[in-house]
Order: C-alpha cells, then sequence, then structure tokens
C-alpha cells in the first residue's frame, strides 16, 4: 500500500467520524428539543410518536392540550377521527375513545378488548369500581364464564375471596356461592375449601367453628396429612406439547386460545399455562413466576434442591427439616427460603437497635435465586445484593413460633402488585453470639417516620403510601394473619420512578423469641388496641386500629402521642376511650373511616381491604379531578400543603419518654375498652388547637386559619 492509498484511507475514516458525531449531536439536540415539550419524552416515547407520524411542532400542540407523552396511541386515534388539540369538543371525544374518565389507565386498546367481549362502558365501568384494572379483563371474562354478574362478585371480594380459580374448587365439593360466603366470614382462607368439606361432613356447628377454627385447622391438618403434601397432578401427553409449544402462551390468538380449552382437559393445568407457559425441562405447565424467560416448575425444581441437600447444613435439624420443606413445596421463586452461611455476606454494619434483636445491613455476593439455568446445570442468582439482617436476641434455641413465623412471611411474600411485605430471603447465624438472623430486603428509603420527616411529601402522596399500606395489610389478613405488631416503624419506603411504595416488615415477630407467656403484651403504646391492652388476642381487627394510628401519622405528620410519656396513664385512658387530636381538618371522609378503625369495639372496625378501595377510590377522585366533595376538601389541604403551616416532626418537640420501639407491657385490671366523646374533650381541651380546613382560600391570612378544638371521637 503506498502513501496515497494510506491518506485516502485515513481521510475515509475521519470524514466517516465527523459525519457520525455530526448525527449523534443532531440526535442528542433532537432528543432535548422533544424534552423541552415535557420531561417525560424519553427516547423510545419520542420514536413511538414519530412512528405515528407526528412531528415536534404537532406532538407539543397536543401536550400543551393536556395530553401526556404516554398518550401517543389516545392522540394517534384522535387525529385519525379529525380531532384538533384545541377542539372544544375533545374532551367527549377522550371519553368515547379511550374511557379514560373510568381510570386514567384506560387506553385505547383497553376499550377496544373490552367492547370485543361484550362490555359495555357502563357494565365496564361497574367491574372497575369493584376494584379490576384495565389489563384484568381475563378476570372479568372468567367469572362471567361461570354465570356470576359484578353484583355477585362484589359479594365475593366483600368475604375474601378474590378469584375465579378458588371458586372453582369450592364449587366442586357442592358448595353454593352463598355457602362460600358464609365460611370466609367466619375466618376460612379462600383456599381452605378441603378444610370447609371437612368439617361439613363433620356436622360441625358454627360457632364452635368460629370458635376453634385454629385447632380444625392443625385437626384436619393431622388426619389428611397425605393430602396436604405435595402431589403429582394429571400431565400433559407428549401430543398436546408438541402442539402447545408452537405457541407464545401470553401472546395468543383467539383461534389458539380455542385450541388451548381443547387440548387441556384439566382446569388446574390449563390456568397455569396460561399464567406461566410451559416448563422448559419436563414442558409440563409451570407453577408459579420467575424473572427472566422461563416459568418456575415445581417438580424440576424440587428435584434441584433435593440433590443439593447434602451440600449444605445449618447445623440444626429442625432448620434444615424447614427448609428443605419449604424448598420442596416452593411454587415460585419468591416463596423460596434459603440457609444463607454467614460467610456469603460482607460489609456487614450495624444500623439500628429494635426491640429485641440488632439489625445490620450487609452485602450478599452471592444474591438471591431466580431460577435454573439447565445449560450450565446451576442455579442463576442475582448479582451482588443489599440485605438486612435481623438479629434476635437469644434465639440460639430456636422455638417452632419463630419458624412458623419466617413461614408467614413466605406465605404473603410476592402475593401484591409490588409486593408490599419486605421479602425475606431465608435464615443465617451471627458466628459470635450464635443468634439466629432473618435475610430481607434491603429498604434504602427508611421506615415511614423517617421518610415523612426527611421528604416533603403531598396529601395526594400520602394517600398513595396508606393505600399501599392498607394493601399489604390486606394480603395478611387474606392470608387469616395477624401482624401483631404494626406502626410505622415496621413499615418501609422504596421510591419506583414517581410512587412511593410502603412495605411491611417485622410480620408477627413483636416478642422475644424464647417467649413463654403468650398472654405478655408487646409493641408500641400508641399503636396497641385497647382490648390487646386488656390481654386479649391479637385480631385482625387489632391491626386495624392500628392502622388507624399509622394513618393518622402519615395524615397530620406527627405520631400519636409524640407529646406525653407512654405510660400506665396514657394505657388507662386509651382504655376510657382517648384517641389522638387531629391538628388539622383532614377530608371528613378520610377522618370518619379513621374513627371507625379505632372503636372500641372490634368488630365494628372496617376490614383492610375495604381500606384498600376507599383509599383507591380517593387516589381517582384526585387524579381525575371529579369535584366531589372529598376532592373539594383535598384542594384545601393543597393550600395549607402551599402555606407551610401544616406541622412535621422537625417543627414539634417530642417527650423523651414517647418510646416508639416494641416492648413489654405487664398492665394489670385496665377498664373495659369504651368510646368516649367526654375524655377526648376533657384532655384536649386544654391543649394544641387545630387549623381549620373551612374558611380557608387563596387570600386569607394564615393567622385566620385556626379554629376550636375538635373532639377526635364522636360515638
Amino acid at each position: 500500500m503506498n502513501l496515497l492509498e494510506i491518506f485516502w484511507d485515513f481521510w475515509g475514516i475521519c470524514l466517516e467520524w465527523c459525519c457520525l458525531k455530526s448525527k449523534g449531536s443532531l440526535e442528542l439536540k433532537e432528543a432535548t428539543k422533544w424534552k423541552d415539550i415535557d420531561e417525560g419524552f424519553t427516547e423510545s416515547l419520542q420514536k413511538e410518536w414519530k412512528n405515528r407520524g407526528f412531528d415536534h411542532k404537532e406532538a407539543k400542540e397536543w401536550i400543551e392540550g393536556g395530553f401526556k407523552p404516554s398518550d401517543y396511541d389516545l392522540v394517534f386515534y384522535l387525529k385519525r377521527k379529525g380531532c384538533q388539540p384545541s377542539d372544544s369538543y375533545l374532551e367527549e371525544s377522550v371519553k368515547e375513545v379511550s374511557w379514560k374518565d373510568i381510570r386514567p389507565d384506560f387506553k385505547c386498546v383497553h376499550r377496544r378488548k373490552w367492547e370485543e367481549s361484550g362490555i359495555n362502558y357502563e357494565e365496564t365501568k361497574k367491574w372497575v369500581e369493584l376494584g379490576f384494572k384495565p389489563h384484568d379483563l381475563y378476570l372479568v371474562k372468567e367469572w362471567k364464564k361461570r354465570g356470576f354478574g359484578y353484583e355477585e362478585v362484589k359479594h365475593f371480594l366483600a368475604a375474601g375471596l378474590d378469584n375465579y380459580y378458588f371458586w372453582d374448587h369450592w364449587e366442586k365439593l357442592k358448595f353454593t356461592s352463598h355457602q362460600v360466603q358464609e365460611w370466609l366470614f367466619i375466618g376460612m382462607k379462600q383456599d381452605e375449601w378441603n378444610l370447609a368439606n371437612y368439617l361439613r361432613e363433620k356436622n360441625c356447628e358454627w360457632e364452635e367453628i368460629k370458635n376453634n377454627l385454629t385447632n380444625f385447622r392443625k385437626e384436619y391438618s393431622e388426619v389428611d396429612r397425605k393430602e396436604e403434601k405435595m402431589h403429582v397432578l394429571s400431565k400433559i401427553s407428549l401430543e398436546v406439547i408438541s402442539e402447545l409449544k408452537k405457541f407464545n402462551h401470553e401472546d395468543l390468538t383467539p383461534e389458539q386460545e380455542l385450541l388451548v380449552d381443547e387440548l387441556i382437559i384439566d382446569e388446574e393445568l390449563r390456568q397455569r399455562y396460561y399464567r406461566y407457559g410451559l416448563c422448559s425441562e419436563c414442558y409440563q405447565p409451570n407453577t408459579g413466576k420467575e424473572v427472566g424467560i422461563n416459568g418456575w416448575c415445581q417438580s424440576c425444581n424440587s428435584k434441584h434442591f433435593q440433590d443439593e441437600f447434602k451440600n449444605w447444613t445449618s447445623g440444626n435439624e429442625d432448620i434444615n427439616k424447614f427448609i428443605q420443606k419449604q424448598l420442596l413445596e416452593t411454587k415460585s421463586e419468591y416463596k423460596i427460603v434459603e440457609w444463607i452461611p454467614y460467610e456469603k455476606f460482607s460489609n456487614v454494619k450495624h444500623i439500628a437497635d429494635g426491640g429485641f434483636g440488632k439489625v445490620y445491613k450487609a452485602q450478599w455476593n452471592e444474591g438471591p435465586i431466580i431460577g435454573w439455568d439447565k445449560d450450565s446445570k446451576k442455579w442463576q442468582r442475582w448479582d451482588k445484593e443489599e440485605v438486612v439482617l435481623k438479629s434476635l436476641n437469644n434465639s440460639q434455641n430456636l422455638t417452632e413460633e419463630f419458624l412458623r413465623e419466617v413461614s408467614n412471611y413466605k406465605l404473603v411474600d410476592g402475593d401484591s402488585f409490588y409486593g408490599s411485605i419486605v421479602p425475606c430471603y431465608g435464615i443465617s447465624q451471627d458466628p459470635v453470639t450464635k443468634d439466629y438472623l432473618m435475610v430481607m430486603q434491603y429498604i434504602p428509603e427508611g421506615d415511614l417516620r423517617k421518610y415523612l420527616s426527611d421528604n416533603k411529601v403531598n396529601f395526594k402522596d400520602r394517600l398513595r403510601q396508606l393505600y399501599w399500606i392498607a394493601d399489604g395489610l390486606s394480603v395478611i389478613h387474606r392470608m387469616g394473619l395477624v401482624h401483631r405488631d404494626f406502626h410505622s416503624g415496621n413499615i418501609l419506603n422504596r421510591k419506583f420512578n414517581d410512587d412511593v411504595v410502603c412495605f411491611i416488615t417485622d410480620l408477627g415477630l413483636s416478642r422475644p423469641t424464647n417467649e413463654k407467656d403468650k398472654e405478655n403484651v408487646y409493641g408500641v403504646l400508641p399503636y396497641l388496641a385497647p382490648e390487646v391492652l386488656n390481654r386479649k388476642p391479637y385480631t385482625q381487627a387489632s391491626d386495624i386500629y392500628s392502622f388507624g394510628m399509622i394513618a393518622y401519622e402519615v395524615l397530620t405528620g406527627l405520631p400519636p402521642y409524640y407529646d406525653r410519656e407512654h405510660n400506665l396513664d396514657l394505657a388507662l385512658q386509651i382504655c376510657q376511650g382517648l384517641r389522638p387530636q387531629f391538628q388539622i381538618r383532614i377530608p371528613q371522609l378520610l377522618k370518619d373511616w379513621i374513627n371507625r378503625c379505632w372503636d372500641a369495639d372490634p368488630l365494628k372496625r372496617p376490614k383492610a381491604r375495604e381500606l384498600k378501595k376507599i383509599l383507591d377510590d380517593c387516589i381517582d377522585e384526585i387524579s381525575n379531578e371529579k369535584h366531589t366533595e372529598f376532592y373539594e376538601q383535598w384542594k384545601k389541604m393543597e393550600l395549607l400543603e402551599d402555606s407551610g403551616v401544616l406541622p412535621s416532626m422537625k417543627t414539634v418537640k417530642t417527650h423523651p419518654q414517647a418510646i416508639y420501639t416494641s416492648r413489654l407491657f405487664n398492665y394489670q385490671n385496665l377498664p373495659e375498652p369504651q368510646n368516649s366523646k367526654e375524655i377526648n374533650e376533657q384532655i384536649w381541651a386544654s391543649r394544641d388547637v387545630n387549623i381549620d380546613l373551612d374558611g380557608i382560600d387563596s387570600g386569607d391570612d394564615q393567622s385566620e386559619q385556626i379554629s376550636c378544638v375538635e373532639a377526635p371521637l364522636n360515638n
């Protein structure tokens, strides 16, 4: 090669580099230009708009007309209908095309699918009011296929049965819908159809079942232990498998759906196929979720776990058996409980002391299991994962109750949209103290009280936080469990994009692991229900009382009874009817249900699922500006937020004996719980004043926003 050729090659490379650089600069400039319209215009969203024929100028006009970058499909449909962003009738057109007035996330594609399924606007609205979301059409279709309309499903949901799949099992045992609701209302779980059938055949009385349900569960478990073990389901034939392997279970055509219904006769296998697809090893329907392409196959993965039992030991036979049983019965990656040797952790740092143990932050060098790699024949894991190690004092002699609580964690782990319960990965042991450790996911934003204190959280976001807390509590209660130590220190926060999701932790671990006296009362005094202070059993209604206290703290920014000593006098007054004073006038709807949570009669308190529904409706009214009474009261709350007069932990002084960690209470002979307006007027009349929402408008002086005290309980 001569010098001239070298020169031209070099010149060509330089020219190409300059072109690429120029192109990159233009692309960057173009991307920045779109972001000037709206910060939410990501590169992928820009591409969606351009693919539909919108240039920068036209997109800007639609966004300025009130649409969002994610509304490209809706805008595309409107444009095809001949609409312009300035049209006065655009709101009606949006409703006609997308049904966004039903729910903000009801897109054109959702509307089309619901209508194609024979469900019109009015009926869709009623299903959404029950809590169904736009992508839940398949659930609605399954309920309707079984002959149930939204009224019947409403009764099922109120009773605690939220999946048609469970109804199928009850129906096979000849239970009517009314009978199922009766069983659920007395405390039966939605998946306990076999237990209900067992008790029906024994001719047990209703009152006897309600009062002894825990004992009956234990009795049934012992009598029918063989049936309770993992059983082998009927399998799909090789001929059927060869057909199913051609399909993508997440994107079936109507014709393929009909074929699947014909090919898979067994209902349970068919539903598992629709949800999770086929196992890549045995080609039977998976039993659960797994991060990545494949689902989770209990049959195959239990064999993989069993093959590795010989490779590890905790040194404690009870723990070994417990973990082995959990692994063999695991139906998805979310339910795994591992023995994790302490040497697998690095950078272990003490970060807090709890009521009955210490809390450490660490790095788990391997990370949790996400699935089986059939090629390498090894478990696939996340890379390094930050975790929390919860040390339980004096847990060297592990009790059966502690292991049961770990099991309870796995019952609820991964059972709601974001989870809402802090994931528990397994058990380890401190090599020095020999105390056992629960290994849990690290939530960086910290507990609820700290988050509210350190961040400016607007009223709508506070409602969303309460929604996630109610979601987690409803999952716990749906599984027949009780938290027993429900307070803001046991609720953690994590940011997901613009949302802050709350996670519940310390499920049932509110007492020392070696506790013998089950009647002892442990917890944080302001959050303990009056009947619990009276040494009555913890119940789901007790958790609801605690939720009311958490809601008070979230909405007012102040923990309950922050300005007084947490002692016998406070416990006495709580039983006599004392409740926290609202220092701001929150919307009456919220105040009413918080007072219901605080009712001295546990039977009059709302259910967790009802609270979740109320909060979801409130958020929907704000998001869609529905101009209801609640919405107007919320607008006044916005004025208070903007004025900066709302209290917070940074602006008040906490009493030195206001203790917000769990501890033992041995109070005796407390009065029977009651509701009392008088004691609230008596105690609070000489204390702090309220901030009044009622006469506030944008021109009010802050000094005029103070009103007289209002008793928080009006029973």
